[in-house]
């Protein structure tokens, strides 16, 4: 089973993408050995300095595949080390320091256990807050969940996003 995922940061105009291979089918509950990150990988370049882009592959039954897909400071590799990210935001974005709190992490699953029929979920949170050099701070935390399904009756895709403090008049909701 292949995957694919991308990977973005607040306020980088660049963008990361990857596909990686479930080498054994998922047959009961497991974690795959390591974690892959693009420091592993040679001549590669980092979207930022400092910052690391990784994933980690399992079961969490048989059928159902679970990728970790992170953004870590270079020096906390594993998924579950969840740590304060910091980064300086690039062009064409205004000036300013963006700080996840934790890095970002999201916990993908692949639910392929009904024949011709593939669901793909996640639950979606960050904590990420953008200082201005000029003073203040924009707050882009938001939550929600994401969620597909595909298979021979089509293809069914939904996102919904709550971003609690990033207007003044209240939480701001988005479903795409």
């Amino acid at each position: 089973m292949d995957v694919g995922f991308v990977w973005t940061l607040l306020g980088i105009d660049e963008s990361s993408a990857s596909t990686a291979h479930l080498a054994l089918p998922c047959t009961a509950p497991r974690t795959d050995s390591g974690e892959t990150c693009t420091s592993d990988l040679p001549n590669a370049t980092p979207m930022v300095a400092g910052v690391d882009t990784c994933f980690r592959m399992g079961c969490e039954a048989s059928g159902v595949i679970v990728v970790d897909v992170y953004a870590t400071p270079l020096s906390h590799r594993l998924p579950d080390d969840r740590v304060p990210m910091s980064y300086a935001t690039g062009a064409p974005y205004p000036s300013g320091m963006v700080t996840y709190s934790p890095n970002p992490l999201t916990h993908w699953r692949y639910d392929v256990s009904q024949s011709g029929v593939t669901r793909v979920s996640a639950m979606l949170q960050r904590s990420a807050v953008l200082a201005r050099p000029t003073g203040g701070a924009l707050d882009f935390s938001f939550n929600g969940q994401t969620s597909g399904t595909s298979g021979t009756s089509g293809t069914d895709y939904s996102t919904t996003l709550s971003f609690p403090a990033i207007s003044k008049a209240g939480v701001v909701e988005m479903t795409f």
